[in-house]
């Protein structure tokens, strides 16, 4: 067979390996790339012939702030999300109020994530606009029915929202959600962006889960994005992946690593 793979006995369960992996020792025959094409056109062609396929791509946003806020910057970081607006917005103001006890530069400095506030119970994530270095913007793309709310939560949080929704094929159809769907309105975004934008233009965008607050030995984006424009000079590097914690850690715990961290 040109892929074969076992059942992930553990799947359904709390962390990443259980939740989001079904299948389990997958392999593929490099040399079968015929046999690949035809399962993908089969599929789409069952889809297709369903109706379930979804309908045009619309994006909502104040599409002239988020054209003018990222003329002329680094990459954008892009965040991903769905009912975590609150946790967001409390996350930047920890960042806030962290920077006033304890001064910390860019997105490699752990020093972020402390937690020298009194009562502080979040870390601030990654992406929050004080923990990025460079000129770059931050924008949180979440379903249409989700825009409102995470637009009144990042009121002032120098975050832009970007909601997304695909016409579905029949009135009666269910509307699309999920990760490969709200993955791809998050690119297609992106593209818009650099499609209309003046001035030079950034070839690189960063794509983030909502809930990522420090990666281990993380060098900061500036340096990433150095690192990918340098790789090869004949083949350039069009992407680069960071493995995520299986499990969703707590405060203390992350206070605690990122202690560890610091000098």
């Amino acid at each position: 067979m040109a892929i074969s793979a076992d059942r992930n006995k553990n799947y359904g369960g709390a962390v990443v390996t259980q939740k989001y992996s079904p299948l389990a020792n997958i392999t593929y025959v490099k040399t079968a790339a015929a046999e690949y094409s035809k399962l993908f056109t089969n599929r789409l062609a069952q889809l297709t012939d369903a109706n379930l396929l979804p309908q045009p791509l619309t994006l909502i946003t104040d599409w002239n702030a988020a054209l003018l806020a990222v003329t002329g910057h680094d990459p954008p970081i892009v965040v991903i999300s769905s009912n975590r607006s609150k946790w967001i917005a409390k996350g930047v103001q920890m960042a806030g109020e962290q920077w006033k006890k304890k001064r910390y530069e860019g997105s490699s400095d752990l020093k972020a994530l402390l937690g020298n506030v009194e009562g502080q119970t979040q870390s601030p994530p990654l992406y929050a606009p004080l923990r990025t270095e460079g000129d770059r913007r931050v924008y949180v793309v979440v379903h249409a029915l989700e825009y409102t709310q995470y637009k009144t939560a990042l009121a002032d949080s120098g975050i832009t929202v970007v909601g997304w929704s695909f016409r579905a094929p029949t009135p009666t159809s269910p509307l699309l959600t999920g990760f490969g769907a709200s993955r791809y309105a998050a690119i297609e975004f992106c593209k818009h962006l650099r499609a209309n934008m003046a001035g030079v233009k950034w070839d690189y965008a960063w794509l983030l889960d909502d809930n990522v607050v420090g990666i281990n030995g993380f060098p900061g984006y500036e340096v990433a994005e150095e690192a990918m424009r340098t790789a090869s000079t004949t083949t350039p590097q069009v992407c680069s992946a960071f493995k995520g914690c299986a499990n969703v850690e707590s405060f203390s715990a992350i206070k605690i690593w990122a202690e560890g961290q610091v000098d």
